[in-house]
């Protein structure tokens, strides 16, 4: 049904204004176990979400069925719901940003190569990874891919579209170290084409996952300097700027909470939300309709803005910074975050160190890290350090602390950004002192 006679048929039941979400969203899994086919799993889902407006309230209905009769129906139901609402807050239909940042990102070649062609490819890494004498076992060589359009039109004139599509390549193997441990590790790659992947490249670098695991032992129990690589960092640069919702401030559950201006962090930190980054994660827009824009969050340590969607912007008077997330009730989330490198290699961090350890690896997050307070005990592995130097890997031990301190306390920052799967690109970063529990 097209848009305008939706609108047509919000105004017909009497609804004061109404926003339509149309999100269309088809996913592809593929895994094979010893040159079989696994598992394979096809989904494709289409769907209006309908916010109506009725004595300034809100009423949320979803629909998947898109003829006038459904349609009409779900209005009125957006209706009577509406009419039911005693929350306070008023009901804001939001008209649309001056302007919108486009980029394309959406990779046709990869929607219009055969699927036989993608499990052909993960054949061909399962063989590599076999072949290689020092893997017990390949667990599993996945292919996944995503494809999502979205469109949000409302009754005061907005009409945005956007679409895109990425893979997730995984493999996961396992090897036996002197020791007789089995020790398992995986790796992935993403993107959204499939011309840049090297599957030599990323062979070699499942492999050695696992190969550096072999024969770890805890370490004695105490504080060490320690160095997060890329994909630590950003589990814990999740944490703190989730602390950064205007929602949680207002709710008083923030640990930011009246620091504004306010060094909080340490000053080698930079830290910026970039959600028109030439990357995968690109967003125009967030989920009321507002203007996505690059902004900095902590400039060298001091605290610069929280973030805000439509109803926590109207409480403190101030503008959306466009970080409206969600469907039916909007919360807040980032886009794309990241952290300003340096000029220092990883391995010049590495060299500053006598004593300590490189921290590859943490689990346990549900259990084990509290986001409230952003206290975290974490079952951890990596290496030890010893004289400037990665010396035998470690396991069994745990890290602990709080995550604000552990960035208070941040002394130096690496090269080496990378991107990671849950939307953000970091870097190695070095700790004064963190206390790891092993023997």
């Amino acid at each position: 049904m097209n848009t305008k006679k939706i609108l047509a048929l919000a105004k017909e039941v009497g609804l004061e204004d109404v926003s339509v979400q149309e999100t269309l969203s088809t996913s592809i899994s593929v895994s094979l176990f010893e040159r079989v086919l696994d598992s394979y799993e096809y989904n494709d889902v289409h769907t209006l979400l309908i916010k109506g407006v009725y004595n300034n309230r809100f009423g949320v209905v979803a629909l998947n069925k898109f003829d006038e009769a459904s349609v009409l129906e779900a209005l009125k139901e957006a209706k009577l719901s509406a009419s039911k609402i005693e929350r306070e807050e008023e009901a804001i239909i939001f008209s649309g940003s001056p302007k919108y940042k486009r980029r394309n990102v959406f990779n046709k070649q990869l929607d219009e190569t055969p699927l036989e062609a993608k499990i052909n490819l993960i054949r061909q890494i399962e063989d590599k990874l076999s072949s290689d004498p020092r893997i017990e076992s390949v667990n599993g060589v996945s292919y996944s891919e995503e494809k999502g359009g979205n469109s949000l039109f409302n009754s005061k004139g907005l009409n945005l579209k956007s679409q895109s599509n990425y893979f997730v390549i995984m493999g996961d193997v396992s090897a036996r170290g002197g020791d007789g441990v089995l020790k398992t590790a995986y790796a992935l790659e993403f993107g959204n084409d499939l011309n840049t992947f090297d599957i030599d490249v990323y062979v070699k670098k499942v492999i050695d996952e696992v190969v550096r695991k072999l024969d770890a032992k805890p370490i004695k129990t105490k504080k060490y300097p320690t160095i997060l690589n890329p994909k630590v960092t950003a589990t814990f640069l999740k944490v703190l700027t989730s602390w950064l919702s205007a929602e949680k401030v207002q709710k008083h559950s923030s640990l930011l909470e009246g620091k504004l201006g306010e060094m909080v962090i340490s000053k080698k930190l930079t830290i910026l939300e970039d959600p028109h980054a030439n990357n995968i994660f690109f967003t125009s827009y967030d989920d009321e309709g507002v203007a996505t824009k690059k902004k900095v969050l902590f400039d060298k340590g001091v605290l610069k803005t929280y973030l805000y969607n439509l109803e926590t912007a109207k409480k403190d008077g101030v503008e959306s910074t466009g970080n409206g997330f969600g469907s039916g009730k909007i919360g807040i989330g980032t886009r794309f975050l990241t952290i300003k490198p340096s000029r220092k290699s990883e391995e010049e961090l590495i060299s500053s160190i006598k004593d300590g350890v490189y921290i590859t690896e943490v689990k346990g997050l549900h259990s084990g890290l509290d986001a409230t307070s952003g206290d975290f005990s974490l079952e951890s592995e990596g290496f030890l350090i010893k004289d400037g130097r990665l010396a035998s890997p470690i396991s069994s031990i745990a890290l602990s602390g709080n995550v604000l301190e552990l960035f208070r306390n941040v002394t130096a920052i690496a090269n080496n950004l990378k991107l990671n799967l849950n939307a953000t690109a970091t870097p190695s970063i070095k700790v004064k002192a963190v206390q790891v529990s092993g023997e």
